[in-house]
């Protein structure tokens, strides 16, 4: 490799009390197919056996880091882009497993693609044959980004040169979903990004994860991004109350919310701001999301939607909806 890298992927990986898993997840990485790394682990202040098992490894590729006590996930991600001196940084968890051909791959992937800088890959839940697949391009992400997240963490590889041009770091105001606000950043500054169709990583889920534990501040924290994301591109043309009902069910009667999504459907298509057809589908979900299942939308609520001039297409989606609760 070069000078300016060392190597070609900095693997970063905390971890803490994962001895239970750590070695799997280990042997993952150095068996992979693609075999310029460096693999940077970060003991964030265990308590157990965890810098045992790492030391046990007689790689050279491992570079183990040990906090000065338990500094926390965010600390140690920061820690870890500061240091890596790879081309691309690949995000790993200490619980999951990586397919051997992940980070060939993705740098195949990434070599030959030098517009995306942040790409990650399906994954499957370990011990199960679910699937999650996420949005594959830019324009499909960015929106999701609207609602959701749009990566399985532990799939990433990042270039390192774009997340630090662009000062992108774990902020520690987003704990517990820290990962959705760095995407968020990584949109706002135009950050191109991309998902592999195939399944790269088995995804191990327990009681012990953050996921498990702190499920309603994950909740509430991603309430405030997705807010945060929709002001930075809507602020100026919605109110606030507008643009915190976008992402709420049923905070007011479905014609009011109509016309919000009216206002903010024609706000994207005067600025174009997000692929037209993505954005509209990204409209329709929180309309369906709006409609009891247990009834179906009244007269009188089609007509105030009418009345109040709102596009075509609002009304056939409300009508499209009548149908099909007729059809059930």
């Amino acid at each position: 490799m070069s000078i300016k890298y060392p190597y070609t992927v900095s693997v970063l990986m905390p971890a803490y009390n994962a001895a239970e898993y750590i070695g799997e997840a280990i042997d993952s990485i150095l068996e992979q197919t693609f075999k310029n790394f460096e693999f940077l682990i970060i003991d964030d202040g265990s308590t157990d056996s965890t810098a045992d098992i790492i030391e046990q490894f007689n790689d050279t590729r491992i570079k183990l880091i040990r906090n000065e006590g338990n500094k926390g996930l965010i600390y140690s991600l920061n820690y870890g882009l500061d240091i890596a001196q790879g081309k691309y940084i690949a995000r790993m968890d200490a619980d999951d497993i990586a397919f051997n051909t992940r980070l060939e791959k993705q740098v195949e992937f990434l070599e030959n693609n030098p517009d995306i800088s942040i790409l990650g890959t399906a994954f499957v839940f370990m011990g199960t044959s679910y699937e999650i697949h996420h949005p594959n391009y830019n324009d499909e992400i960015r929106i999701k980004l609207l609602d959701d997240v749009v990566f399985a963490h532990p799939t990433v590889m990042m270039r390192r040169d774009v997340i630090n041009l662009n000062n992108i770091r774990y902020n520690a105001d987003y704990t517990y979903i820290e990962d959705y606000r760095f995407w968020v950043e990584a949109a706002i500054k135009n950050v191109k990004m991309a998902n592999l169709e195939e399944v790269l990583l088995q995804y191990r889920q327990h009681p012990n994860q953050v996921t498990s534990q702190r499920a309603q501040e994950q909740l509430e924290t991603k309430q405030r991004i997705k807010l945060e994301y929709l002001s930075h591109y809507f602020g100026e043309n919605l109110t606030s109350d507008e643009l915190i009902s976008v992402n709420r069910c049923f905070d007011i009667d479905l014609p009011s919310k109509i016309l919000i999504l009216d206002k903010l459907s024609k706000t994207n298509r005067r600025l174009n701001l997000f692929y037209k057809k993505c954005f509209d589908q990204y409209i329709d979900i929180i309309i369906y999301r709006n409609v009891p299942r247990d009834r179906f939308i009244s007269l009188g609520e089609l007509l105030r939607v009418i009345r109040n001039n709102v596009s075509l297409r609002f009304i056939n989606v409300l009508l499209k909806i009548n149908i099909k609760k007729l059809l059930r």
